[in-house]
């Protein structure tokens, strides 16, 4: 059943993989910051090698692609449920993955300026777990929600994942979009090539038990 999961999920991913439109992905219902509970239970460590988090921005005329490095996280279970847990993204290592050369470092510093995430006054953006739903009949396993501080914005955000566990170790996955411009990155380039509102973000957490 686990593996079911996991290799549907894939399928998902790759589904959209050559389009230059927006992906194909649920958009995250967003709403005011909610309240962070002090969870209890046990915590299982973020892998900042094991995990990743990529995203896709399209506009007009293409698309581009790229990483975020996580920089520390935990993810907390209760009697074997997810109750909570954060991560941290360093936004300095913002990286283009489909370029090279100049273009590769121009546009990385142009995503670092103040146009986009002005990463020398957000240097840090988290994620933290509000709420964990159990979904059923769908190929993800849970919904979840939290607060996403980005910019100097923080919003919930409730998005679909596929949480496996096996032998001290958890495994989250997600993939979803966002409205940039509710975080208050409002750059959309020029009139004839227009920079799409909506950001997809792919996440990989891996974790052990500490």
């Amino acid at each position: 059943m686990k593996t079911n999961l996991v290799f549907s999920f894939l399928l998902l991913l790759i589904s959209f993989s050559g389009c230059t439109d927006a992906p194909d992905a649920e958009l995250a219902k967003t709403g005011n910051p909610g309240i962070v509970s002090s969870e209890k239970g046990q915590t299982y460590r973020v892998l900042p090698s094991k995990s990743s988090v990529e995203w896709i921005g399209t506009k007009l005329t293409g698309r581009h692609n790229g990483s975020i490095q996580i920089k520390e996280g935990k993810l907390i279970l209760n009697e074997g449920h997810l109750t909570g847990g954060n991560f941290i993204l360093d936004m300095n290592t913002i990286e283009v993955m489909d370029l090279t050369g100049e273009d590769k470092t121009d546009l990385e510093d142009h995503l670092k300026d103040s146009d986009f995430f002005d990463v020398k006054k957000y240097p840090q953006s988290e994620f933290t777990i509000t709420q964990v739903k159990t979904l059923s009949d769908s190929v993800f396993t849970h919904e979840i929600t939290g607060n996403l501080a980005l910019h100097g914005v923080t919003k919930s955000i409730s998005f679909p994942a596929v949480l496996t566990i096996d032998q001290g170790q958890l495994l989250a996955t997600a993939n979803f979009n966002i409205k940039r411009s509710l975080w208050n990155l409002n750059y959309t380039g020029s009139k004839d090539n227009f920079i799409r509102d909506e950001i997809n973000f792919r996440i990989l957490l891996s974790s052990v038990t500490e």
